[in-house]
């Protein structure tokens, strides 16, 4: 019999190579000393969740909710929870299955946790429920298994009307990725001695969510984050957005999704201005899209270029990523000097820079325009970009998109 640590090795090879667990599954026969090492690699995610053919409406599925069957089989083999590192659960409204959640009791290991409402495996609007709604006993094993497990890394989407006390249990919290989740109308701030602090944090159109649970009730602690993304949507809630900015002392990586009109709002003064000093030197990666609503003509990188020329000289950045979307009642100023600045900006005072992509999409009404567009901006990087060509790995996306 090989070492275990050999063994482990020859698993950890077959889990990568064969996503589908078949050779592990294999692997777990051959004796006990391997069954165990398998199971960690068969049993450490476990996604729970409807298939498309239990949603359809006045069908009666066949077979039991997921979440039963997992019960059932935890029940049967307590021994297995101890494998569970990361529980996804999902799609679990469609039928009664509320006992099923008795299964959350048993684990004491998860790390990772992805909860929410979904369609099948899309985790988008249209599909949420309000946490109200949850039956009694699904919310008491939830909170006891909070409480039980060190969940480190949480992803929650589609919940309407969550209670602050919901988080009163994460001691263990770095990582929080939301999705469409609200807050409940009138939130009843818990005690909590000391506020997880995290490194990382998404929102993704939840912007009530930030205003309330960080803002406000300051139920996180964001000051230590290393990666900040932020997406509102189309809600023109800025100063939810520029609040939350100058929380982090050392952030690393900022993602966002700005939709707005450039009539009205720039980027200069609102985004790097916004950070910490001590943000904007520790700061490798920004990734900015800028989806652009009811702007007559667009500015190249809409006043980001004042940002960055805020933290010339004086950064650390190593990979640089701009997008533009831009709707067909907006068109974009296809000035090359303008388009160009960003490669002088870029060549005097980035020299950790190694990356840099744009991407810039436009909307059309027909293949005509957007065949001019696709020229256009094909003379734009043949003629341009001379510095960032020599001396980044750089990419360029462009076209026009026939609506």
């Amino acid at each position: 019999m090989l070492p275990s640590d050999i063994l482990g090795l020859i698993t950890e090879c077959l889990s990568w190579e064969d996503p589908s667990q078949e050779s592990i599954r294999n692997c777990s026969l051959v004796s006990r000393d391997f069954a165990h090492i398998c199971r960690n690699h068969l049993f450490s995610t476990i996604k729970i969740t409807q298939t498309k053919m239990s949603l359809f409406v006045g069908v009666t599925p066949k077979i039991s909710h997921p979440i039963i069957r997992f019960q059932e089989l935890i029940a049967q083999n307590p021994s297995l929870s101890s494998y569970i590192r990361t529980l996804e659960l999902g799609s679990t409204h469609e039928y009664d299955c509320a006992d099923g959640f008795m299964a959350l009791r048993y684990l004491r290991h998860v790390q990772t946790f992805k909860f929410g409402f979904c369609d099948h495996d899309n985790w988008k609007s249209g599909t949420e429920r309000l946490w109200s709604t949850i039956p009694a006993v699904a919310v008491q094993s939830l909170q006891l298994f909070i409480q039980q497990n060190p969940i480190t890394s949480l992803t929650l989407f589609n919940i309407l009307q969550l209670p602050i006390s919901f988080f009163e249990h994460f001691r263990h919290l770095e990582d929080l990725s939301v999705l469409n989740v609200t807050p409940e109308e009138t939130p009843i701030v818990p005690a909590m001695v000391t506020p997880p602090k995290l490194k990382r944090l998404d929102f993704y159109e939840t912007c009530a969510f930030a205003e309330v649970f960080i803002v406000r009730a300051g139920i996180f602690d964001i000051s230590k984050l290393i990666h900040l993304a932020m997406d509102f949507g189309s809600l023109d809630r800025t100063d939810t957005f520029l609040r939350l900015l100058p929380l982090p002392t050392h952030l690393q990586s900022l993602e966002l999704v700005i939709t707005k009109s450039f009539n009205d709002w720039t980027c200069r003064g609102n985004i790097l201005s916004r950070l910490l000093p001590t943000s904007r030197k520790s700061l490798t990666s920004i990734q900015i899209k800028m989806q652009v609503d009811e702007t007559e003509q667009f500015p190249p990188y809409g006043g980001f270029l004042d940002e960055l020329e805020g933290i010339s000289g004086s950064n650390m950045l190593e990979n640089l990523e701009i997008a533009v979307v831009l709707e067909a009642s907006s068109s974009a100023n296809m000035n090359p000097i303008e388009w160009n600045r960003l490669d002088s900006v870029l060549s005097e005072g980035f020299s950790c820079l190694l990356k840099l992509h744009i991407h810039a999409e436009i909307a059309v009404y027909n293949e005509e325009d957007a065949v001019d567009v696709d020229d256009e901006m094909e003379r734009l990087w043949e003629e341009n970009f001379e510095w960032s060509k020599e001396h980044l790995e750089f990419t360029m996306w462009y076209g026009g998109t026939v609506l």
